[in-house]
């Protein structure tokens, strides 16, 4: 049976969630750094749904729903592009893929900019948008290693 872990909001300094990947339940409460609130992770949420970055046995996972995958595993590929304003993330694996469209923080914060197709994440797109940071997460394997000593 897998454990209840505890995710930081990667949007909010003090939210977090009590999450229970086996039946798929999140409660939220107010972080606080202390020994009982040791992290497994981060997540973000777009309205009610939850995405989530989380260790687990060792390895680095990214959930949405039923939908998890293990971005520990080479077979697992990421992509992402902003155009419009709008951002497109997109992960698969050998069994299943993810699409998720969404307002990109640019857009949001009234920055103008070109759109964005490259095969790198820049800082402020891993710093203030999570599906980049998955991204960047996924073509730096010391990153990847990072957080999984990090959350572990």
């Amino acid at each position: 049976m897998t454990k209840e872990k505890i995710l930081k909001n990667f949007d909010v300094f003090d939210d977090a969630i009590r999450f229970e990947p086996q039946k798929m339940e999140a409660k939220h409460f107010t972080f606080t750094e202390d020994s009982k609130n040791k992290t497994s992770g981060i997540f973000h949420s777009e309205g009610s749904d939850y995405f989530l970055l989380y260790v687990e046995n060792g390895q680095l996972f990214f959930q949405h729903k039923e939908s998890k995958f293990n971005l520990s595993d080479k077979a697992v590929s990421v992509a992402i592009a902003t155009m419009a304003g709008e951002s497109h993330f997109k992960i698969t694996s050998s069994q299943k893929s993810l699409s998720v469209k969404y307002k990109s923080w640019r857009s949001e914060a009234g920055l103008e900019r070109d759109d964005v197709l490259s095969d790198f994440a820049e800082e402020d797109d891993i710093d203030y948008d999570f599906f980049y940071y998955i991204y960047a997460i996924c073509l730096d394997s010391n990153l990847l290693a990072g957080c999984i000593t990090q959350w572990s």
